[in-house]
């Protein structure tokens, strides 16, 4: 996992900017959603990580209100992100507990996502919002994540189930 290849233009971050705990003003974000994130206690702090793909990370206290099928498109094509890039919303139950909804970009909303856990790992650690090792919930199960800062490397562990099968 890393902060530098997330494909970002973002009004006042220069290319040395760090792109953890970024303090953004949700008006000027997503003025049509503003008050709605607030009202889901959706802090005006986010996170870019890349795990081979980009990932935005925003940290909410409620999640059963987030209208992720209305605020997820406006995220993936936001013009700050002009690759665009795969969204997650985080709840922190405990140091060592997240449950987190996700908006993967091409997809929509899904039921797992393990780079976008692992960025929420990352995330999470580096903004000392979380222990290094977590359990994230997601709609599709739990995953078990681990941040090594040392080595700046996330493993993960967790089922794998087939969904689908065709030709």
């Amino acid at each position: 996992a890393t902060c530098e290849s997330v494909p970002a233009v973002i009004p006042g971050l220069g290319p040395t900017s760090g792109t953890i705990g970024l303090d953004v003003e949700l008006d000027a974000f997503l003025p049509a959603h503003a008050e709605h994130l607030r009202a889901c206690g959706v802090e005006p702090v986010l996170s870019l990580v890349s795990t081979g793909n980009p990932h935005l990370v925003l940290w909410a206290s409620d999640l059963d209100g987030i209208a992720l099928h209305t605020v997820g498109p406006r995220l993936e094509h936001h013009p700050w992100f002009p690759e665009r890039i795969n969204a997650h919303f985080v709840c922190v139950e405990a140091p060592d507990r997240v449950s987190m909804l996700t908006w993967e970009r091409g997809s929509g909303p899904t039921m797992a996502c393990g780079t976008g856990a692992s960025a929420v790992c990352f995330a999470g650690a580096r903004e000392g919002r979380t222990n290094a090792a977590i359990t994230a919930r997601l709609p599709g199960g739990l995953l078990d994540l681990t941040y090594d800062a040392k080595r700046e490397h996330v493993s993960m562990r967790g089922p794998a189930v087939e969904v689908y099968n065709g030709e």
